[in-house]
């Protein structure tokens, strides 16, 4: 029948409007997913650029306060020295590849112009910022560095000898022999010497402690040593307990020796205690050390240990301290911020 043909004919026809319709559906996916990936694309080289400027920004910084930094520790290092502050930081910035500076002068921190501050600027050119209109962006640096008498010095640093500095004058001058152990306990490293038995002059007001037991070594626990104040018990005759052998680093008087570096030494500036010695703390001062027996040197332990008074900037120690006009303090350079 003719009606039942067109039904076939009315059936074949929607099959292939079907077709063409998930034809024409997939071709818009496809397009879809073009325009997808080309936005993902654009976003993706963004990011990428955004890492690489920031990654370039980052290393002209990180360069910058190194410049500024070395920059600062030269102009701190001649505070008290000379007057060439500016221009010693001036060269060690240029050093570095800093040639112009926006701030290079002296500034305070604990006492006036203890510190120096320098600050400096950098045009840094971008790789993919210009794309955006942006051709470069500038870094900014500074830094102040700090040249500060030694106020503590950590105990594992500390040589445990006590340097008498309780009388003025105390000959502690810079290129003064010093005796800082002696077995004649304390008439000879206390000078002058506390009154004898009987009273009888020359008495020493600044040691009241009734006991002899003293031959300069100390007993120094660990954590900070400070000056002005801080109290340390004598160690007696202290014996097998005195850092005098060579360990290989940097801690006994014969490392001292074999690396001709100086020691850093308590200065004491009076003693008291009944039965024992409480020995006071008034600063820091450095020593040459002349060899021992040990070191290969001419004292014994029946001799006394000497060494030379030097002038000594160490970076290990806190700031702060005050000077003294008896002898030359240990002073300390870092970087303060």
């Amino acid at each position: 029948m003719i009606v039942r043909e067109s039904g076939v004919g009315s059936r074949e026809s929607v099959g292939r409007r079907t077709a063409r319709f998930v034809a024409r559906l997939a071709r818009r996916e496809d397009g879809v997913v073009t325009v997808l990936v080309a936005l993902s694309m654009v976003a993706l080289l963004g990011f990428v650029a955004l890492v690489v400027d920031a990654g370039v920004l980052y290393v002209n910084r990180t360069q910058l306060q190194k410049a500024v930094d070395s920059a600062a520790l030269a102009g701190a290092y001649d505070i008290g020295i000379n007057s060439s502050s500016a221009g010693d930081a001036s060269i060690y910035a240029a050093s570095n590849g800093v040639s112009q500076l926006t701030g290079n002068q002296a500034a305070t921190t604990f006492a006036s112009g203890d510190s120096w501050t320098v600050s400096a600027k950098r045009t840094v050119p971008l790789i993919f910022a210009p794309i955006l209109g942006i051709k470069n962006s500038v870094v900014t640096a500074s830094a102040t560095a700090i040249n500060s008498p030694i106020n503590g010095v950590p105990g594992s640093n500390l040589m445990p000898y006590a340097v008498w500095g309780g009388n003025s004058p105390v000959g502690l001058n810079t290129g003064a022999t010093v005796d800082y152990r002696d077995n004649g306990w304390v008439d000879a490293n206390v000078k002058p010497g506390p009154c004898g038995n009987n009273g009888s002059p020359p008495c020493n007001a600044n040691w009241t402690s009734d006991s002899n037991d003293f031959k300069g070594f100390l007993r120094i626990d660990s954590g900070t040593i400070y000056q002005n104040g801080n109290v340390v018990s004598s160690g007696g005759n202290a014996t097998g307990q005195e850092p005098i052998g060579d360990d290989g680093g940097t801690t006994t008087i014969c490392d001292h020796v074999r690396l001709g570096t100086p020691g850093i030494f308590p200065v004491i500036g009076s003693g008291s205690g009944n039965g024992h010695v409480d020995l006071t703390i008034v600063g820091f001062i450095a020593v040459q050390m002349n060899p021992v027996r040990t070191c290969g040197g001419p004292q014994g332990m029946s001799n006394p240990f000497t060494g030379t008074v030097v002038n000594m900037t160490t970076w290990n120690g806190k700031v702060g301290g005050s000077t003294n006009s008896n002898f030359p303090v240990v002073r300390v350079l870092k970087i303060w911020q």
